[in-house]
């Protein structure tokens, strides 16, 4: 894949829980940008949280982006994630996550007009996303987590089917899976 077709485009990041696919997603976004500012759309949120082990997880992640480089926008809602991909439609964005951003909202929310963003965001400048593969589990017992790990799912599908490059990101090594990155 040369150059041009990583300069534009939706790169679809997913992996488990703590499998290094926010590091890998960073670290590819970075290389293809030419060290351009990167708006990061950060879906989870420790203001006014209690629980300890998510704000230093939050603490890790933005230890690693430099501010002069990445601008981190927090958002917690449906509409708040479809201003903010509105507002970087210009140029490289890291959305980190979207199975966190789903989690707040999984059957409530028409989630087709946020998916056209997200599609309307990649023609004009990389756009990766990363979220949670879920549905390696056991089937859940409770109807509503398997409406949720279903519909995740189907998410996944609709946006694999768009993307210019999935990768499965597990113990911090990436298996390209559609695409492939710049040497």
């Amino acid at each position: 894949m040369n150059t041009h077709e990583t300069e534009t485009g939706l790169w679809l990041f997913l992996g488990g829980m703590a499998s290094g696919k926010s590091q890998v997603a960073e670290r590819w976004i970075s290389t293809v940008t030419s060290h351009r500012p990167i708006t990061y759309i950060a879906t989870l949120d420790d203001s006014g949280s209690h629980d300890q082990e998510l704000a230093e997880k939050i603490s890790r992640h933005r230890q690693r982006r430099p501010p002069e480089v990445w601008h981190t926008v927090a958002v917690t809602g449906v509409q708040a994630l479809e201003e903010a991909l509105i507002r970087a439609e210009d140029g490289p964005v890291l959305l980190d996550g979207l199975g966190a951003a789903f989690s707040r909202h999984p059957l409530a929310v028409d989630w087709q007009p946020v998916l056209e963003r997200i599609a309307r965001t990649a023609i004009s400048g990389p756009l990766a996303v990363v979220s949670d593969e879920v549905g390696w589990a056991l089937v859940p017992a409770d109807p509503s987590l398997r409406a949720y790990v279903n519909q995740l799912g189907q998410i996944h599908q609709q946006l694999a089917s768009l993307a210019a490059g999935v990768v499965l990101v597990v113990a911090g090594q990436s298996l390209w899976i559609k695409g492939q990155p710049d040497a």
